[in-house]
């Protein structure tokens, strides 16, 4: 899975009028005074518990809701996936956490800011809904131990962050949402996709000399052996098209292919617009509804294509959708600029700041009474064996496991 991390940096940046978490507007009232000096936002003091609350609860979301993101992009651990470096530029995801941390920071500081030029409060009904927020928050042990909260500082952030976000609605509710619907117009596509088997014999251990002891009869026994499966490949298109036509599922047309001398994929609910660029959806895009007809490419994989339909209503409405969400992010950004560019000076004390980390995960799983009892079992039957074979492992690999 290729991950777009452009993107992923941009949005974070903005993830605080999501995330459901926003820093605190009014100067902040800490009794310890032990608290250190984080910030500042023109004469006000940022404290570090509410930055150090509002980095440990993003760290905490990312690795509740993306553990398998970041495993699939080869993080053994939450602290391999925090050490990373996707750009190669020194870099790592902690340090673009921690960034996107201080710009929703300065971001509620700002959206309170116009609040109060503006006059915007919190209704009765929102400050309820905000006091449910922070009970059901104080609830989480984990996340709670995780962020440092207090019942104190929970309030506050909540409250302040429900009051930017209102900001937020107000600054972006004149945006345009008219959009001409054939513009983001979806087909649904299926289609069986044909192509030569990877090769496992070859290796590159194939050395130069070896190549040249090919034969010519050799080299034209394996032309003609390519022509033949070609031929097989297309023969098995033309039949395909012949099943999907009298309605024959595209699953049970994979299975039917699992031992060909080629592969065989099926591709199943497949939204497509007018500006794929791909020649197969191209082809696809200028069918008739029910219509299906085989595309071949330049590097002879073969596609049987099959239009379900001429308008997804689902993915188009998503798409509109996702236009309109665009336009909302881009004039919020527009307006949020000129905010920026008014607001008092923001400056963070680097020294302070690095003193929060993600070198210990902040989720853990909760693990079953029953998944505990198999995991004590488990270890029980492993020392069972070691002292079966008189093992003296077994301390050294309990010690590496933890």
């Amino acid at each position: 899975m290729k991950i777009n991390w452009k993107k992923y940096t941009a949005a974070a940046a903005t993830v605080v009028l999501t995330a459901g978490l926003l820093g605190g507007c009014a100067q902040i009232n800490i009794n310890d005074s032990s608290a250190k000096v984080v910030a500042t936002y023109g004469d006000e003091e940022i404290y570090l518990d509410e930055a150090k609350f509002m980095a440990k609860y993003n760290q905490y979301q990312m690795e509740a809701f993306y553990g398998s993101l970041m495993q699939m992009m080869g993080a053994q651990s939450y602290q391999d996936y925090w050490e990373m470096d996707p750009y190669g530029t020194g870099s790592t995801m902690e340090d673009q956490a921690k960034t996107s941390t201080m710009q929703q920071i300065l971001q509620t500081r700002v959206l309170c800011d116009k609040a109060e030029a503006d006059g915007i409060t919190l209704t009765e009904e929102e400050t309820a809904k905000v006091t449910e927020a922070v009970d059901a928050f104080m609830k989480n042990e984990q996340l709670v131990e995780a962020t440092g909260a207090t019942q104190e500082l929970a309030e506050r952030i909540y409250t302040q962050n429900a009051l930017a976000n209102k900001v937020y609605e107000s600054m972006v509710q004149d945006v345009d949402t008219n959009v001409n619907e054939d513009d983001f117009l979806r087909k649904t596509l299926e289609y069986i996709k044909i192509s030569e088997k990877e090769d496992e014999t070859t290796t590159e251990e194939t050395t130069a000399a070896e190549n040249e002891q090919e034969t010519e009869a050799e080299t034209s026994a394996e032309e003609t052996e390519d022509t033949e499966l070609k031929a097989k490949m297309m023969e098995a298109a033309e039949q395909i098209q012949t099943e999907i036509e009298s309605g024959t599922e595209l699953d049970t047309i994979k299975e039917e292919y699992a031992e060909a001398e080629f592969a065989v994929y099926s591709f199943n609910g497949v939204g497509i617009s007018a500006e794929d660029t791909e020649e197969y959806k191209k082809t696809a895009w200028n069918l008739a509804a029910g219509e299906c007809t085989i595309y071949e490419d330049e590097s002879g994989v073969i596609y049987v294509l099959h239009l379900v339909n001429e308008k997804d209503e689902e993915k188009t409405q998503a798409a509109i959708q996702t236009e309109i969400e665009n336009r909302t992010a881009e004039l919020f950004k527009t307006r949020y600029e000129e905010l920026t560019s008014q607001a008092p000076t923001f400056k963070v004390k680097e020294d302070v700041w690095d003193s929060v980390t993600f070198q210990e995960a902040a989720f853990e799983e909760e693990t079953t009474e029953a998944e505990t009892e198999e995991e004590t079992e488990t270890a029980a039957d492993g020392e069972t064996e070691a002292e079966t074979e008189g093992s003296v492992e077994e301390t050294t690999e309990q010690t590496d496991a933890e």
